[in-house]
């Protein structure tokens, strides 16, 4: 499971505390990212400043239901699951808003679990790459299969797709290790391939040709004598 960014909003300290303990002991080898809100507009004041995946909420609270969440920001962009005592709110919660999960209070920690399996499982299944695009700075879902390559400078990686540029401000080894191994092959040292996407390659001048290009006009991949054998391998 990748790293998540999780946003809980409950106006019990102890809830939100328990929440985020409860993942961390449930997924130790993570470095989740937590963000706690003791009300909806401290967690519309987050959500604003962070990507968030996932946002547990709570229901009913002094200053605002929680459902005041929807009205305020795009709730498109992340997972939300409501956390509450009262489960006459279940049918709403599901059916009307679409939720993407219902956890009563006392929080168990195998609900929890159930939920970021579930997450990782769906995300895992349609094939998606989440990244924050750079032009308008909001989360963005992109098919793995509409990506062409990823080149790597420094602290930041260009993931280049059949359409589009996305800068990230992630290493390549942080991206590459959130791609499928049976798609993406890192070639050089600053370039990972997606192999479906390779016309044919070059031993001589050891590149690859693309099948198709992006914005960029780059069709052709160096390949590192470091990297060569591993491609070899792999593809003759």
């Amino acid at each position: 499971m990748e790293d998540l960014t999780l946003v809980i909003i409950d106006d019990e300290p102890n809830n939100r505390e328990l929440i985020q303990k409860y993942i961390e002991f449930l997924f130790p080898l993570n470095k989740h990212e937590f963000h706690l809100c003791d009300s909806v507009q401290a967690g519309v004041k987050v959500l604003k400043q962070v990507h968030a995946d996932i946002v547990f909420l709570d229901i009913e609270m002094p200053d605002e239901r929680g459902f005041a969440l929807f009205e305020q920001v795009d709730t498109s962009l992340f997972e939300v699951v409501f956390v509450t005592a009262y489960a006459e709110h279940i049918q709403y919660s599901l059916n009307t808003l679409g939720c993407f999960g219902y956890i009563n209070k006392p929080i168990e920690r195998e609900q929890l679990k159930n939920i970021l399996i579930r997450y990782n499982e769906k995300y895992e299944k349609e094939s998606l790459f989440k990244l924050v695009a750079h032009n308008n700075n909001k989360r963005e879902l992109i098919n793995l299969e509409d990506i062409l390559y990823c080149k790597g400078e420094g602290s930041y990686c260009a993931i280049v797709t059949t359409k589009d540029k996305y800068i990230q401000s992630k290493t390549l080894k942080e991206i590459q290790s959130r791609l499928p191994e049976d798609r993406f092959l890192r070639v050089h040292k600053s370039y990972i391939v997606n192999l479906n996407h390779v016309k044919n390659y070059s031993k001589e001048r050891r590149e690859m040709e693309l099948k198709e290009s992006c914005c960029l006009n780059r069709d052709t991949i160096p390949v590192s004598k470091s990297y060569k054998d591993i491609l070899e391998d792999f593809i003759l």
